[in-house]
């Protein structure tokens, strides 16, 4: 049941109501790294990509999720297919980039709590990460316009202020 299960959710549910948010990472060294730095809301999904069951029982404890997956092409292409399943679940993703590591577990041994603290300082929405990584170096209409066009059954349930933002950044009406 993979699909359901969170690595270490039993020892972050503490955390996690206590910090109000819960980092959701690939693998169960990065939970182990983050919990023994003191960010004792991290859990990890169980070999799988991450499910609406995981995001069910997330929303119980906390709308406010920020994802922490691997800086390479697979964790970057899952963080993006997830923001459907966020948007549906009614949760605020927020995906944490770790400048200079492959992952979590690297990043917090070798540039310490302090770097961590001040990537999660400067996360970024979900949302505008994969609008960012879509549009890339295009600039011409047409490849907006297939951006957008992407982007809009996330964006049909999404709030206005939402929708607006994500038209000025493409730069259409």
């Amino acid at each position: 049941q993979k699909s359901r299960i969170l690595y270490g959710l039993h020892t972050a549910r503490q955390g996690i109501q206590r910090a109000d948010r819960v980092f959701v990472v690939e693998g169960y060294f990065d939970v182990l790294a983050l919990h023994q730095a003191g960010y004792t809301e991290a859990v990890a999904t169980c070999g799988t990509a991450l499910t609406p069951e995981h995001l069910e029982r997330l929303r119980r404890m906390t709308r406010d999720v920020i994802l922490v997956m691997d800086a390479d092409e697979a964790g970057q292409r899952a963080a993006e297919r997830s923001l459907p399943l966020f948007m549906r679940a009614g949760i605020q993703p927020w995906r944490l980039e770790l400048p200079g590591a492959k992952d979590p577990d690297e990043f917090v041994r070798e540039a310490g709590k302090e770097a961590f603290d001040k990537a999660v300082d400067e996360r970024e929405s979900l949302l505008e990460w994969v609008v960012r990584r879509k549009i890339g170096s295009r600039v011409d209409v047409m490849s907006r316009e297939r951006v957008a066009e992407d982007l809009l059954p996330l964006l049909t349930s999404a709030p206005y202020l939402l929708i607006s933002k994500v038209a000025a950044r493409l730069n259409l009406r």
